[in-house]
């Protein structure tokens, strides 16, 4: 999920042109919906983005997702719906197995580093 995927979908869908060096732009428009192909084009990319997480996690008999990135955070309204929902279960007979595979937002804005410290923290304390 990208700034330049979400033009992509915006041009496949009419939208017409958008200044590539600003992403956040349309991003934004697509966000509070002042841009109606926006806004559909976000839908779309967040339906492919909950397939493909499905996708993903399934194939590596994942026990959980984390979610991490400043645009996943700016639509956690949209992960934690049904779009994004329905698309991550929508494994057929797996369904029920993908019920199971709890999928957490990481909203921390450095998880890396917080790890790091928190790894350190545990090797070098008394």
């Amino acid at each position: 999920m990208c700034g330049p995927g979400l033009i992509d979908i915006y041009r496949y869908l009419g939208g017409g042109d958008w200044d590539e060096t600003r992403p956040g732009d349309l991003w934004s428009a697509a966000i509070d919906g002042s841009e109606p192909v926006a806004a559909n084009a976000l839908a779309i990319l967040v339906r492919c983005f909950g397939a493909a997480c499905g996708d993903i996690s399934l194939a590596h008999g994942a026990m959980g997702v984390a979610i991490t990135g400043g645009l996943a955070n700016r639509i956690k309204h949209l992960l934690r719906g049904p779009e994004f929902t329905e698309r991550f279960l929508a494994k057929g007979r797996y369904r029920p197995r993908m019920t199971r595979i709890p999928v957490k937002l990481v909203t921390t804005e450095e998880p890396g580093l917080l790890g790091a410290a928190v790894a350190f923290c545990r090797k070098h304390s008394g």
